[in-house]
């Protein structure tokens, strides 16, 4: 019997011959399938929304000087971890996707074209009775319209908002950098209060003992004025005074600094790029995509191609394994049609295995 590769059915390698008389063969669908995919592609790229990106860039502010407790800390010898980590660009795009300040951010009443302030929820049409569940669905939806990207070099971070409006797209950029100001100005301040709080009971308890220690020294100088030059008990209440003195003036400057970082309303982050309203809207990726659908669809094509082809052949050669497999195929298909059938031809088999 002749196979559909003709005069090369006794050879098992697969010439050059070979595919491009498969190739002929399926040209139909190597061909339309590729247009078919392409054109669904196309056609998805067409009716997708016209949005517009808004584009900020900042850099996290270190001005923050050396925390007073880490300084009070430092005058024994002791270190302690700095605020630095908590600055760094990788926090800051953490904090820029969490939903703290993103439903912050859907909260804000934004105008756009004229119209009155309304939050984010209004805009986009989002309901829900409840209010946080509401601000909830909002911020997820906002999320996965923000992209954020840090430059590795200068640690400058970026921050790409896109919408369906140009002017909504720029509110939002400005709004998330406002609200990062916000999020971390609070949250230093409120670690600048517990450590003013700190620093003033340490003060207090300070002044106190060195107060003590100037009364046993004056006790003692009036019960002994006619002391030797050399007296060592004198010596050691005016160390005592001396040591308590130095502590007393670290705890007033350090106590000074804290009150300082308590009301201090600086922004911890430096805007590089303000956003601008987007002129053109962003590209909707029509011949990116129309390419990759078409490379798609010529892969499925060479695909159904070879299999189809492979079949054929065996189907035409008609060897065992074919054969058994569509022995097996069909009862495959007809369990599938009638499951009790084969429950009863398996028992049936059972049965006869055991009385032989």
């Amino acid at each position: 019997m002749t196979d559909r590769f003709g005069q090369f059915e006794d050879r098992d390698d697969v010439t050059v011959l070979h595919v491009l008389n498969v190739l002929l063969r399926w040209r139909v669908v190597i061909i339309v399938l590729p247009i078919l995919f392409g054109a669904v592609a196309a056609v998805r790229a067409l009716t997708r929304d016209v949005t517009y990106s808004a584009v900020t860039s900042f850099v996290s502010q270190s001005q923050r000087t050396a925390s007073p407790v880490a300084g009070l800390a430092a005058q024994f010898g002791v270190s302690l971890p700095t605020a630095s980590a908590n600055e760094s660009p990788d926090f800051y795009v953490t904090l820029v996707n969490s939903l703290e300040v993103l439903r912050d951010v859907a909260a804000h009443r934004y105008s756009i074209n004229g119209q009155p302030p309304r939050d984010l929820p209004t805009i986009w049409g989002i309901t829900d009775p409840d209010s946080v569940m509401r601000l909830q669905k909002t911020a997820n939806s906002l999320s996965g319209r923000i992209l954020t990207n840090i430059a590795s070099r200068t640690g400058i971070v970026t921050v790409r908002v896109t919408t369906e409006s140009a002017e909504l797209s720029r509110q939002l950029a400005i709004e998330i950098v406002s609200e990062l100001n916000t999020f971390n100005g609070e949250k230093r301040q409120s670690q600048a209060r517990l450590e003013r709080q700190f620093v003033e009971g340490q003060y207090a308890a300070s002044t106190q003992d060195l107060r003590a220690a100037e009364d046993r020294l004056e006790s003692y100088m009036r019960a002994n004025r006619a002391s030797p030059p050399f007296d060592f008990d004198r010596d050691r209440l005016r160390r005592d005074v001396d040591r308590l003195t130095a502590v007393n003036t670290t705890l007033a400057q350090s106590l000074s600094q804290a009150r300082i970082e308590e009301i201090r309303q600086s922004p911890v982050v430096s805007t590089i790029e303000s956003p601008l309203r987007p002129l053109r809207p962003d590209g909707r990726g029509l011949t990116r995509s129309t390419l990759l659908a078409m490379l798609a669809g010529l892969i499925v094509g060479f695909a159904i191609a070879f299999v189809r082809e492979y079949f054929a052949n065996v189907r035409l050669k008609r060897t065992d394994a074919f054969a058994e497999y569509v022995r097996l195929k069909d009862e495959a298909m007809s369990d599938l049609k009638h499951p009790m059938g084969a429950v009863r031809r398996r028992s049936s088999s059972n049965r006869g295995d055991r009385a032989s």
